[in-house]
């Protein structure tokens, strides 16, 4: 019974009862009820249904304009008012001396649970344990175990109890594990709690009584209808099956037609035939003070409904293989006796069947009894310091940047479930980057699921091959936009998966946004943290966590790692302060993605050339290089436009993947019948005939990694050697072949010492610094400065000719992948000389562009990859890949070998050189 003022006070227990005002009589007039203002009288259903579904709000029952009640603060005032009312003379929960364990919904949000710990501490009151319903009832159930029951538990296998609970603010069903645990010489059993996955409420038995009582009074005469749903428990007692007394009939009934006399005849029909949705005259009451969420079960009686409900988990029960031993009844809404419509509802159980035989149906085990024994234990058990329960939590991801520097999310727990009531921590140590004077940064942390980061490679589905997704992938780059692929994809068993990555591929499109869900992103919360003080020099900060179950939010904290910095004290986030609903932001990226090449998934361009194989195999040295059958084999390892019947159209594949891989074990074989006959073939041509080396080069390196190991060690030992003068296909060929950090230094350090960059020489630049992570470890400051001169002078050079063709794209390509640098050194591109040389870049791409009529057809690529280019030079790129200028260098439809330019002179003169003859 609330106050008309907030500094009112608050009655409980038989002080509201006896309190007349909004009693629903007709007399004295404060206790008249009228529709559309707002209500005194709080009941305690409805405050607990209002704490579960407010959830991240805060919950308040409003009884004026401007006055309202924080719900978590009515239920401790009751809470206390029962406990002073039950305790003995003389003890309070006030002194300390009582441990309050009190129960609480199964959906009860951690922000509930944190208003009502915190209301305990405002109001001067010893904090309380809070224990799940479920874990109550099962407590009290493991306690009447005897020790044969215990010894026939499977608890080795997916043993669990059911409970369901039947009460005035909610329903709920729960199923609990059974875990075998042993503490100090004691076997225990331990109920294990998951996590509700669904934290929807279901239909409210408040409901199911008031829409009785409806039925029980004149239409609209809401105060009558009050009275019944406060004042005469005969509605409540009947839907339990609970005998009420006969003496106290017939008892005064104020209506608006005058006194009646209220004899609680016809109440039993109307129990199995009330209809399963909100009472509407309930809800009319409530609405000034609070709103309740509205919901409507068809035509389903309750019975019929809860009958259903169960239905569907005992459905869920069964294709989980649970073996279910027990089921547990509980809540104000049943008795010690079950009820007609209970043996109705709890019908569908006798389909399980277990190693223990059909589970029981436990009446002994009805009414609030259990709660409160549970209760009991968990407090005795918490006091001695036993395990009672196991328990989930929720995981607290925080987003952070990965080695790579890509945005990823970092769970801050290592484990979700803890014994109930232990503390939880989780940590990670210098995840949070603070720039020098920045006065506050902005955190994103998640509650649960995160959802997929549009700034990198979404997650691979675990039951597609490698080969599929690779051609998935290659496809969708092969597309001019994102709305191309989701119209491409919508028949694709892989739809979402394909749509993700496309995302990644073009970026942001604001004409298709709205066909793309953001899962997960409602778990999602931003926090700005504000310094005390501002700090005067780049600062990582540690973050800490710590947890209990059931008992709130997590407490995390940053930590400084500069202990000068505040004084070594930490920051506690404060959840007030965190931001929902907005939308995570898009990452703006400074370099391109790694690269890759796809296979066909059925090796068709190897496997359909094995007699070509078998006759090339036998052919001379003396004859292999004419042989119609060696271009037939250089043919089959280039890319190649394929049509793949797998719902996409055509492709443009290679034989193998950059790191030498196919997609069938026919497929490897062959390649190893391939890479084996090159490695003969350059033992024989080495000695007999060095002047084919060259051109054996430029086909076995086709091979990329899967290039036989000899020739790669001849192609390391030129480069460490120097000894590529007129060499001039040499470095594309390296550059497909070498992997190893050893090989990728080698190709590197030769690469420095010359002043002029020819294609070969930048196509091979290309393929190590797109394909291979690894020459960033060979790269430092100095290198890469050199190479970014070398390559802006070759595309100046072009620029001047203005032959924008491929050899200029082809710079283009590889100072984008040079980006890549700002891994190691992300400031590294911002100093005004390196500025410098890249705003040149950036010119002529523009200028590129602009070389074109407005009416040819290439001029709109030509304008993309400009700004591609600018964008992710200034770190404004929105998608990952520079598709128009890779498009625009490539060569890989060139299917004719190209010209030897090295003479045989030359090569026997290096051949002599490097000692290999």
């Amino acid at each position: 019974m609330l106050p008309k003022h907030r500094l009112g006070r608050i009655l409980c227990g038989n002080a509201a009862e006896n309190e007349r005002t909004h009693a629903g009589l007709s007399w004295p007039p404060e206790a008249r009820l009228k529709v559309g203002t707002h209500l005194r009288r709080a009941p305690i259903p409805a405050l607990w249904r209002l704490l579960c579904e407010r959830k991240e709000e805060n919950a308040f029952w409003q009884i004026d304009q401007g006055v309202q009640f924080p719900v978590a603060e009515l239920l401790i005032n009751s809470i206390n008012s029962a406990l002073n009312e039950v305790l003995p003379e003389g003890e309070r929960w006030q002194d300390g001396k009582i441990q309050p364990v009190i129960v609480i919904p199964e959906t009860l949000h951690e922000n509930g649970q944190d208003a009502l710990l915190s209301r305990c501490s405002t109001l001067g009151l010893p904090s309380p344990f809070l224990l799940w319903r479920s874990v109550a009832a099962a407590l009290t159930w493991i306690s009447q175990l005897s020790n044969e029951q215990r010894h026939q538990l499977p608890l080795n296998k997916d043993c669990a109890v059911a409970v369901l609970y039947f009460g005035a603010d909610a329903i709920e069903m729960t199923l609990l594990r059974l875990r075998g645990r042993s503490h100090k010489g004691h076997n225990l059993i331990l109920p294990l709690r998951r996590r509700p996955t669904n934290l929807s409420l279901l239909p409210a038995g408040m409901d199911w009584a008031a829409n009785i009582m409806e039925q029980l009074c004149d239409k609209d005469d809401y105060n009558a209808f009050w009275q019944l749903f406060t004042r005469f428990p005969e509605v409540w007692q009947t839907i339990a099956g609970a005998a009420y007394q006969r003496k106290e009939f017939p008892r005064v009934w104020s209506t608006a037609n005058g006194w009646k006399l209220w004899t609680a005849d016809s109440i039993a029909n109307k129990v199995m035939t009330a209809p399963a949705c909100h009472s509407q005259m309930l809800h009319n009451l409530f609405a000034p003070s609070c709103h309740l969420i509205e919901y409507n079960e068809g035509r389903l009686s309750y019975v019929d409904w809860l009958k259903t409900r169960v239905a569907k988990f005992v459905d869920e029960v069964s294709a989980d293989g649970i073996h279910l031993v027990d089921i547990i009844t509980c809540g104000s809404l049943i008795s010690s006796t079950p009820c007609a419509w209970l043996k109705e509802v709890c019908a569908p159980f006798a389909r399980l069947k277990t190693s223990i035989g059909t589970p029981l149906f436990r009446s002994c085990f009805a009414g609030h009894k259990a709660l409160a024994q549970g209760a009991t234990i968990y407090g005795e058990y918490r006091r001695q310091g036993i395990p009672a329960y196991l328990d989930t939590v929720e995981q607290i991801s925080l987003l952070t940047r990965d080695g790579s520097g890509y945005r990823q999310w970092s769970p801050l727990l290592k484990t979700l479930e803890v014994v109930g009531g232990e503390k939880l921590k989780g940590d990670i140590p210098h995840c949070v980057s603070v720039r020098a004077k920045s006065p506050a940064i902005d955190l994103w942390l998640c509650m649960g699921d995160t959802p997929d980061l549009d700034d990198r490679f979404p997650k691979e589905p675990v039951n597609v091959s490698s080969c599929r997704l690779r051609l998935i992938r290659q496809w969708v780059r092969q597309q001019d936009s994102l709305a191309q692929v989701i119209e491409g994809a919508k028949d694709l068993p892989e739809k979402a998966y394909v749509i993700a990555y496309a995302r990644v591929v073009f970026g942001f499109d604001e004409k298709v946004h709205e066909t793309i869900p953001a899962k997960g992103q409602e778990n999602v919360r931003r926090y700005r943290m504000t310094f005390p003080r501002i700090p005067e020099h780049n600062m990582l900060l540690d973050v800490e966590l710590s947890i209990y179950p059931a008992s709130g939010r997590a407490q995390i904290y940053f930590v400084p790692t500069d202990k000068e910095f505040l004084d070594g004290r930490k920051i506690r986030l404060n959840y007030d302060r965190m931001e929902k609903n907005i939308p995570l932001d898009r990452e703006e990226h400074g370099w391109p993605a790694r690269m890759e090449i796809a296979a066909h998934p059925d090796d068709i361009s190897l496997t359909s050339r094995k007699n070509i194989l078998k006759r090339w195999e036998h052919i001379s040295p003396q004859a292999w290089l004419n042989a119609k059958e060696t271009k037939n084999i250089w043919q089959t390892l280039q890319l190649k436009k394929m049509q793949y019947n797998g719902h996409l159209s055509v492709v443009d594949l290679s034989t193998i993947t950059e790191d030498g891989e196919c997609c069938t074990e026919a497929g490897r074989a062959i390649v190893a019948r391939i890479a084996n006959r090159f490695r003969e073939l350059f033992d024989i041509l080495v000695v007999s005939n060095p002047s084919e080396i060259g051109p054996l080069l430029v086909r076995a390196t086709r091979l990329n990694t899967a290039t036989p190991a000899n020739i790669r060690a001849f192609i390391v030992d030129c480069l460490n050697k120097r000894q590529t003068a007129g060499l001039s296909n040499f470095f594309d060929a390296a550059g497909r072949c070498l992997s190893s950090k050893e090989e990728l230094s080698a190709f590197i350090n030769c690469i420095l010492a010359d002043k002029k960059y020819t294609i070969s020489y930048l196509r091979g630049l290309r393929n190590i610094l797109q394909y291979r992570t690894e020459v960033l470890e060979c790269l430092d400051e100095n290198s890469v400065f050199y190479i970014l001169m070398r390559v802006k002078d070759s595309m100046k050079k072009e620029y001047d000719k203005k032959t924008f063709k491929q050899t200029f794209f082809q710079c283009s390509l590889v100072i984008l992948y040079l980006l890549r640098y700002r891994m190691r050194q992300p400031d590294f591109f911002e100093q005004p000389h390196v500025k410098q040389i890249l705003d040149c870049c950036i010119k002529y791409m523009h200028d590129a562009s602009e070389s074109l009529d407005k009416q040819d057809s290439n001029r709109q690529k030509y304008l993309t990859a400009a700004k591609t280019f600018e964008d992710f030079v200034n770190k404004k790129a929105v998608g990952l890949l520079p598709l128009a200028i890779a498009e625009l260098s490539e060569e890989w439809n060139r299917c004719t070998p190209p010209r030897d330019y090295i003479s045989s002179k030359n090569w026997i003169l290096l051949l002599f050189n490097l000692k290999w003859v």
